[in-house]
């Protein structure tokens, strides 16, 4: 207002002052937010988000729509099917043998005419089919009930890490905006000096929301997939410690995986990784910083109560989410279901063999093998999906979900007002 009234010199020095007393407030803004800044920088960190999206570099991706997947062999669970088809194929080779090189030659078989099966013979062969035949009908209701569970596990283990990337998300907004509105309050009851303190205090704890926040993820996934199979030059342990090459050198010293970065220290991170359960480790973080933050508020003891309430809750969901993918995860379908499966399917298949190679010889064996591949493909298919966690090619995509919750974490603080200048 002085610049307005006159030119006169103590009006200019009066401007000067204004002017040197905003640039100083900038710079202590910024000092105040370097810790922060240098968080959010570590949090979208383009090397951190690389080394999340490597955990899930060998995941298999197709087009909905098309039919010419059909063609594609990689995905298919055939690790699993090698054995059984293996001995399918022995079998079937020792049987067509057996029947058409040692028995029909020397007429061993009644029923047998110049190294052929007579017609009664074929009849009585093909009536064997009517005994066969039924073990189809309860293999096939449990190979349907086999893949409904699975496909269910696997959609149960979808939703549960969505909501674990939801409950991160309204987590780290409720205590942002908490931890603002409570600064708010507290500046109307407080001297200038007490206040600077007090919002240095919380963005120090909206600091430690966002970095822990980052960290649950990457925990919940060392859990659920505790090994590592993401080379990082030498990687070793469960992705919180590991060696890392010098640059310029052959030499490998001890750091921070690549998926933390910067988010925590060394001591931290080594912490963190000798605890038996890493997600509890971090949710007994995030706890002690909601009563921190609900203590340290100069709100009222209900905005208080209901700070705290509000957070403690969404952690609480966020256990849950842990605990169901950790639930389906440690849990197989049981013994006897699959055992029973198995046993009948293999001897289904069994007897269907040696029965198709006594009537038609060896032409039937590629056809029969590949219908055999049909049926215990559904068991391996199913298999490979009631624990989706692991490191296969159709299970979850658990290094995207750190990345979300990365981005999501980042964006809440910008769009609180914690922008870089």
């Amino acid at each position: 207002m002085a610049t307005t009234k006159s030119q006169d010199p103590s009006g200019a020095a009066f401007t000067l002052n204004i002017s040197n007393g905003e640039a100083s407030k900038k710079k202590a803004e910024g000092a105040k937010h370097a810790k922060l800044f240098k968080t959010m920088k570590a949090i979208v960190d383009p090397d951190r988000i690389e080394a999340l999206f490597e955990f899930d570099a060998k995941l298999v991706s197709y087009e909905p729509f098309s039919f010419l997947l059909i063609f594609r062999f990689q995905g298919r669970n055939f690790s699993m099917l090698m054995l059984p088809l293996i001995l399918l194929g022995l079998l079937d080779l020792a049987w067509w043998l057996v029947l058409y090189q040692v028995l029909l030659p020397s007429n061993a078989i009644p029923g047998m005419e110049n190294g052929e099966m007579t017609e009664d013979l074929r009849t009585r062969v093909e009536r064997l089919d009517e005994l066969i035949s039924p073990i189809l009908v309860p293999v096939s209701f449990l190979l349907v009930f086999r893949l409904g569970r699975a496909a269910v596990r696997y959609w149960d283990s979808r939703a549960a890490m969505g909501k674990l990337i939801e409950v991160c998300r309204t987590f780290i907004s409720t205590a942002v905006v908490g931890c603002q509105a409570c600064e708010a309050a507290y500046l109307q009851n407080t001297n200038l000096v007490a206040h600077v303190h007090k919002e240095e205090a919380k963005i120090e704890l909206v600091r430690q929301f966002a970095r822990w926040t980052c960290v649950f993820p990457i925990a919940t996934r060392n859990f659920l997939r505790p090994e590592s199979r993401v080379e990082f030059e030498a990687c070793c342990n469960v992705s919180m410690v590991c060696n890392k090459r010098r640059k310029g050198g052959d030499k490998y010293i001890m750091g921070i995986s690549p998926d933390l970065g910067d988010l925590i220290s060394f001591e931290e991170a080594t912490e963190l990784q000798n605890s038996p359960f890493q997600p509890i480790f971090v949710l007994n973080k995030l706890r002690s910083l909601a009563w921190d933050a609900s203590e340290s508020a100069g709100a009222s003891s209900c905005k208080q109560a209901l700070l705290y309430r509000q957070l403690n809750q969404q952690i609480d969901t966020l256990t849950g989410a842990w605990g169901a993918m950790e639930r389906i995860n440690l849990t197989p379908l049981p013994f006897v279901y699959v055992a029973h499966l198995r046993t009948f399917l293999m001897l289904y298949l069994s007897f269907w063999h040696l029965s198709a190679i006594a009537l038609n010889g060896w032409v039937c064996i590629p056809p029969l093998m590949i219908a055999s591949w049909g049926l215990l493909g559904i068991e391996a298919a199913a298999v490979e999906c009631e624990r989706p966690f692991h490191w296969n090619k159709n299970h979850l995509a658990l290094g995207k979900m750190g990345v979300v919750v990365a981005k999501n974490v980042h964006q809440t603080l910008l769009n609180c007002g914690y922008a870089p200048a």
